[in-house]
């Protein structure tokens, strides 16, 4: 699209804003909009503490299983959807709905649940402003999974499954958010708001393959090798956390390099008789922990 420069007198330019992007995004005149430089790009859009007008979408749930039902409601939750008109007469669909509601959606609820269909609707959810905060906690949720799971074993004693499936739930709920208010709100701008997104779906990917590796363990017995490699694996975690704060390339490079060694130390535990399972998820946090860490080469300036 393009638009010619109007000159204003001797020190001032304008020109008009499409009359689509007006009407979609509840502007008129005297309304307020963010202008973002982006080298030689002009970025505009509402502002982040704007009220964004209520968007809907409506599906037929047919008989769909919960996982597609969950990849329905999740998917369109990160467009930026605030209403779900989600159309079923089946009760088990409908405590589905329900359960996704509360482990993955945050501010969302039930607003309406007719005998043909049942209405999911955004009611609190928290700001924009909020992303650094809810980011931070994301962090902390991973950390305390750590530190749980070594003290536990170090201890000998089995982790409390509950725990850690209600910190399941939590990062569920948060990452989803963050991914939503990402895209909507291009955190980071549009060069980096891509990152950003990447960055939150690898902290969940690590947080579910601790989930994973406990639940693996509950009936299975651990040596000291594999207590000693959890251990080395949460600091590899705490590395991407300083780094990502830091925005130090250097300490993003070293969990590279700690990558390397750490997956032969995995290999060596899935050649033993240990629990296969457990090793393979303590890898999995490795080796997301690694990919987080990538997209920090393209977060540093």
């Amino acid at each position: 699209m393009r638009r010619k420069i109007i000159k204003q007198g001797n020190n001032s330019y304008t020109m008009t804003l499409p009359i689509s992007w007006i009407k979609e995004n509840s502007l008129e005149g005297g309304s307020e909009i963010d202008l973002l430089e982006e080298e030689n790009k002009l970025i505009l859009a509402r502002p982040r503490d704007a009220k964004h007008p209520e968007s809907s979408i409506s599906f037929d749930l047919n008989g769909y299983n919960e996982r597609t039902i969950l990849n329905i409601i999740n998917q369109n939750y990160r467009k930026g959807y605030d209403k779900f008109i989600l159309k079923t007469d089946n009760k088990d669909q409908k405590l589905t709905i329900k359960k996704i509601i509360k482990e993955s959606i945050l501010g969302f609820e039930v607003t309406e649940n007719n005998k043909d269909h049942i209405i999911i609707q955004n009611i609190a959810e928290p700001s924009p402003d909020k992303f650094d905060v809810i980011l931070r906690k994301t962090f902390f949720i991973i950390k305390d999974d750590g530190e749980e799971l070594i003290n536990k074993l170090k201890n000998n004693k089995k982790p409390n499954l509950t725990q850690f499936q209600e910190n399941k739930d939590l990062m569920d709920n948060y990452t989803n958010f963050l991914r939503r208010i990402t895209i909507n709100a291009k955190i980071g701008g549009s060069r980096k708001s891509y990152l950003n997104y990447y960055f939150i779906s690898e902290l969940s990917h690590i947080q579910h393959a601790y989930f994973y590796l406990v639940k693996s363990i509950i009936n299975n017995k651990t040596d000291a090798g594999f207590t000693n490699l959890v251990n080395e694996t949460n600091k590899h975690f705490d590395l991407l956390e300083t780094a990502y704060y830091k925005k130090d390339i250097n300490l993003a490079h070293e969990i590279s390099s700690n990558k390397t060694k750490l997956q032969k130390e995995i290999f060596n535990l899935l050649n033993q008789n240990n629990n296969k399972e457990a090793t393979y998820h303590l890898g999995e946090i490795i080796r997301h922990t690694h990919l987080a860490s990538t997209v920090l080469f393209g977060m540093m300036n």
